[in-house]
C-alpha cells in the first residue's frame, strides 16, 4: 500500500545535463562503500529510492546482485526496460520505501542516498524500520539524512512539522524534506551499530546554494 504523505520526483522532468548527472554519476560515496562491501564479500545489494539508476548500474557494472525500488513509475520504467535489454534477471520495483516487499534479512547490505529524507519524521523512522528489518544480522548499510545544520535563518518553504518542509518549485515541488540532527539520527539507528558518522556541506551552482547531510554507515545488531 502506498504512504499518500508520499511522493515522488518529477523524473520526466529531470532533463539534459541534470538527467546525465542523476543516469551515470555514481556517488563517490556508493563507490566507496562498495568497495567496503567487496572487501567483506557482501554481494546482494538492495538501491532504496534508485531514481533512474545512477547507483544501481554502477553497482551491477561492480558485480553486485542488486535489487532496488523508487516510488516514481517513471523513473521504474525505465531501468526495468533498460535491464531487460541487458537481460538483467531482477525487476526493480515501483513502491514506498516505507513498504518494502522484500523478506527479512534478505540482504547483505542496503543503499539510501538521498532518499529517506523525502517524507515526514514518521516516514524516515518507517524507512529506517523497513531497512533493517530486510537486512541481514551483521548487514552493512549508507544512508543520508538532511542536516538541519544546512537551514539558516527560517525555511523558504512552507514547514508542517518541526523540521520539516514541503518544496513548492523544480522536480520536488510537494515533496516533504525532514530534517535532522545528531541525536535524532542516533535514534533513528535504534538496532545499528553506526562506525561512521559524517557531516558533509556541500556548496555548488557557483556557491550561490549550499546543502548539508550527515552520511551513516552502520551494521545491523
Amino acid at each position: 500500500m502506498y504512504d499518500m504523505n508520499l511522493k515522488s520526483w518529477d523524473w520526466k522532468n529531470v532533463v539534459n545535463k541534470e538527467r546525465d548527472f542523476w543516469l551515470v554519476t555514481p556517488a563517490k560515496e556508493v563507490f566507496a562503500f562498495a568497495h567496503e562491501l567487496k572487501q567483506k564479500g557482501l554481494k546482494k545489494v538492495y538501491d532504496l529510492g534508485c531514481g533512474i539508476g545512477r547507483n544501481l548500474y554502477f553497482l551491477i557494472e561492480q558485480g553486485f546482485e542488486v535489487y532496488g525500488s523508487d516510488f516514481s513509475e517513471h523513473a521504474v520504467y525505465e531501468i526495468n526496460q533498460k535491464l531487460k535489454s541487458v537481460n538483467y534477471p531482477y525487476k526493480i520495483k515501483c513502491e514506498s520505501m516505507t513498504d518494502i516487499h522484500e523478506d527479512n534479512a534478505s540482504f547483505d547490505a542496503v543503499i539510501a542516498f538521498h532518499v529517506i529524507c523525502h517524507g515526514y519524521k514518521k516516514d524516515t523512522l518507517k524507512a529506517v524500520q523497513e531497512i533493517k528489518r530486510i537486512l541481514k544480522p551483521g548487514g552493512m548499510v549508507l544512508i543520508t539524512f538532511l542536516s538541519t545544520r544546512g537551514v539558516q535563518g527560517e525555511f523558504r518553504d512552507p514547514q508542517v512539522e518541526d523540521w520539516t518542509i514541503i518544496k513548492q518549485d523544480g522536480v520536488e515541488a510537494g515533496i516533504p524534506h525532514h530534517f535532522s540532527d545528531r541525536d535524532e539520527i542516533i535514534n533513528f539507528m535504534d538496532g545499528f551499530e553506526i562506525y561512521d558518522l559524517t557531516h558533509v556541506e556541500h556548496e555548488y551552482d557557483r556557491l550561490q546554494k549550499r546543502s548539508c547531510h550527515y552520511y551513516v554507515k552502520a551494521i545491523k545488531l
